[in-house]
């Protein structure tokens, strides 16, 4: 959860939660407390600085539990992403690997022929570092090219592992059943 401030004794605070596999995507699902939105531009609240912690928690609790603790699983995970009930529409770099973990090889195909050259010419993030989800739809693209359905959980399963451990929570972590596993 992210706290910003626009001015003096005005926040709004920000919360997102990742598919662990597509850690450095855009947020999976994300939302804002304590504030009203207007059009592109968030319009903060005032909230008086021993309040906000308390004002948080109800509103999480009111406004944001209950759509979390429906995410229960990968695929209302899914279907909450690609059925259009997010507010805004999902990223190709997401979408991808979604439809793979799924099973779903027709729209994946699609959306490797659409993205498959922005996804390969574009390495790299504005810190001229790799990106780490590109790195993986690269890999998943060349996979699926290949016709080896097989290997992409495996594939899924490394990029999550890889995340639990950046984010240490290894002691935590229990892999992914991916829906793609029982497909067949």
């Amino acid at each position: 959860m992210t706290k910003q401030a626009s001015e003096e004794g005005r926040v709004y605070l920000e919360w997102a939660v990742d598919i662990l596999f597509l850690k450095d995507s855009t947020n999976t699902v994300s939302g804002v407390i304590a504030a009203k939105d207007a059009g592109p531009f968030r319009k903060t609240v005032s909230l008086p600085k021993n309040s906000i912690s308390k004002t948080a928690c109800v509103e999480i609790e009111k406004q944001h539990m209950p759509l979390l603790r429906r995410l229960n699983s990968i695929e209302t995970c899914y279907e909450y992403l690609v059925s259009g009930k997010r507010p805004f529409s999902i990223s190709p770099e997401l979408h991808f690997p979604l439809e793979l973990a799924m099973g779903n090889f027709d729209a994946a195909h699609m959306l490797r022929r659409w993205h498959r050259q922005q996804w390969f010419d574009r390495p790299v993030d504005t810190y001229r570092k790799e990106s780490p989800i590109y790195s993986l739809v690269r890999r998943l693209c060349l996979l699926l090219e290949a016709d080896n359905a097989a290997e992409i959980p495996h594939v899924l399963r490394e990029a999550e592992e890889a995340a639990a451990e950046e984010l240490r929570l290894s002691h935590l972590w229990q892999p992914t059943i991916f829906p793609v596993e029982h497909a067949s």
